[in-house]
């Protein structure tokens, strides 16, 4: 990277419960379809409840090790390739998209937006500084479940200080 050149863009992707980096990897696929970025896709380590690869649900939590693990990945591309958080972007799918909320509220100066997918967090709420989060869930959600997939974009809306009525 010379003076000419931008710092290259960061994509943190992080996997849902039970699964790991590498098969995620395999299913999202977003290295080859965005070759200029940094695409990282971390491991989670197995969680104390379940023995699974997962992440942690709340800041706070004994060891805060998520929380550790991403400011060693940020610091290490930062140190290797000049990445910058306004060029950084976080996304999980299941317990990684509930992850994001985690970063949202203790990490989010080191990210420029997130994105949620497939999981809920209605009690969402933190004084940190809004940031631009997608919010997704998927055509084969039950429609049932529609209000429990509602009340985390109502949170978000909350957080992010939106104003004016919601549309689907």
């Amino acid at each position: 990277m010379n003076a000419r050149t931008r710092p290259p863009a960061l994509a943190v992707l992080f996997h849902g419960h039970g699964d790991d980096s590498t098969t995620f990897a395999e299913a999202v696929q977003l290295h080859p379809d965005w070759p200029q970025a940094i695409v990282a896709y971390p491991r989670g380590e197995p969680t104390p409840s379940s023995g699974m690869r997962g992440w942690q649900g709340h800041g706070g939590e004994p060891d805060d090790r998520d929380l550790k693990l991403v400011d060693r990945l940020l610091e290490d591309l930062q140190d290797r390739y000049g990445v910058q958080p306004g060029r950084t972007s976080a996304a999980g799918f299941s317990d990684g998209g509930r992850f994001q909320f985690v970063l949202m509220d203790a990490r989010p100066d080191a990210f420029a937006a997130f994105a949620v997918i497939g999981t809920v967090r209605p009690d969402f709420a933190s004084d940190s500084p809004p940031r631009p989060v997608l919010y997704l869930d998927g055509r084969g959600e039950n429609p049932a479940d529609r209000g429990h997939w509602a009340n985390p974009v109502q949170a978000l809306v909350r957080h992010n200080r939106t104003q004016g009525p919601l549309a689907d």
